[in-house]
C-alpha cells in the first residue's frame, strides 16, 4: 500500500555529528577535510583528535597532509580498528 511510510529524525550532538562524518569521511579515497569539518560542526578535529591523528600516522595508517586526513593502504584493511581510536 502506499502512504504507510514512518518519517524518522534523529537529533545528535555536534561530537556524534562529528564522529560519524569522521568514520564516513575516512572510508572515501580521498579521506575527509578536517577543515571543512570544523565548519560544519563547529568544532575542530584535527586539535580535539591531535594525539589520535599523531598516533595513527607514527603507525602508518593514515596521511594527515594540508587540512585532509585518509587512510593509508596499511590502515585500508584494519579501518574499523582506525575508527574506534577516535571514540
Amino acid at each position: 500500500s502506499t502512504g504507510d511510510a514512518i518519517a524518522f529524525e534523529e537529533e545528535i550532538d555536534s561530537e556524534t555529528h562529528l564522529r560519524e562524518r569522521l568514520m564516513t569521511g575516512l572510508r572515501l579515497d580521498a579521506g575527509i577535510d578536517l577543515d571543512e569539518l570544523a565548519r560544519i560542526t563547529d568544532l575542530d578535529p584535527a586539535t580535539r583528535y591531535q594525539e589520535v591523528i599523531a598516533s595513527l600516522q607514527e603507525e602508518g595508517l593514515v596521511h594527515y597532509h594540508n587540512g585532509r586526513l585518509s587512510l593509508t593502504p596499511a590502515g585500508l584493511p584494519i579501518s574499523d580498528a582506525v575508527f574506534l581510536r577516535f571514540f
